[in-house]
């Protein structure tokens, strides 16, 4: 027993199994460019990651070397200080050691301008503390004159 219809049925089964064949292609394709396209984000987000920790030990690192700077500053009140001079050094020596962590960094401007600038001002205010304690000096010389000529003039 012979269909009639045999060959339209052949032609709908091939194009049925054609476009069954084109879905299960585009299925596929979509699943692995999915998964491309998860993979590249997982690589990037790891760059991105490493970059952030990278970024953030340096933050730490450079405010704990400001802190103990600014600590070191604060010590150096005179009040508070019994030989400003070790103390001072060890100040110009931190404050290099800033100053060099930041020239390694010299590409990543931006972030590290506020230490930068930190830099600068401990340099002026050593040399404004160096510049009061010159004037401090003479002032002392000059008072020691003017005791002395008072002692000599009671003298006379």
């Amino acid at each position: 027993m012979k269909l009639l219809n045999a060959k339209a049925i052949t032609r709908a089964y091939w194009r049925f199994l054609g476009h069954f064949l084109l879905l299960l292609g585009i299925l596929v394709f979509t699943a692995f460019a999915f998964i491309q396209t998860a993979a590249k984000q997982l690589a990037l987000l790891r760059a991105d990651q490493i970059q952030y920790q990278d970024a953030l030990f340096t933050q730490r690192a450079m405010a704990q070397k400001t802190d103990l700077l600014y600590h070191d500053l604060r010590a150096l009140n005179p009040k508070l200080v019994g030989s400003p001079a070790s103390l001072e050094a060890r100040i110009v020596r931190e404050n290099e050691e800033l100053k060099a962590e930041l020239a390694a960094k010299l590409f990543e401007r931006r972030p590290h301008e506020v230490y930068r600038k930190l830099t600068r001002y401990v340099d002026e205010m050593l040399l404004l503390k160096a510049s009061i304690r010159e004037v401090d000096a003479q002032i002392k010389d000059k008072q020691q004159e003017v005791e002395d000529c008072k002692r000599h003039a009671q003298t006379k």
